[in-house]
């Protein structure tokens, strides 16, 4: 694997747990929900979820530096890792999820909550 590989943990069916691993080069995987998730073979990816009802840091001990912005019709977190990553949450200000994105880090989707949770990305995770 390399550096600019990703780990999303699919929590897709409840019964058990679907790990997706990617390495580069453009792929896209569907899930039995229908969502899908696509590398681009740059270093990005996506992940269309039916919804995302929260955003969760794993643990809050690897944040560096929080920072909140608000501005014209939206507030924006900023969290950063200790060990290197960045997370970007945007909301409208009635709460309207409008932007969201990771860099350098892993994360977990869990289907029957619709919360979506990051860490920064570690070579461990590439299993």
């Amino acid at each position: 694997m390399t550096n600019a590989s990703r780990l999303l943990c699919l929590n897709d069916d409840p019964d058990h747990d679907q790990h997706l691993v990617l390495d580069r080069g453009s792929t896209v995987l569907h899930a039995p929900s229908g969502s899908f998730m696509h590398d681009d073979g740059n270093g990005g990816m996506s992940l269309t979820v039916p919804e995302i009802n929260g955003v969760a840091i794993a643990d809050w001990a690897e944040v560096a530096q929080y920072e909140l912005v608000t501005e014209a019709g939206k507030v924006t977190h900023r969290i950063r890792f200790h060990a290197g990553g960045e997370v970007l949450v945007e909301y409208t200000h009635e709460g309207e999820l409008i932007g969201l994105a990771g860099e350098h880090t892993s994360s977990y989707y869990d289907f029957r909550t619709g919360v979506i949770t990051f860490w920064p990305y570690r070579d461990s995770d590439a299993r």
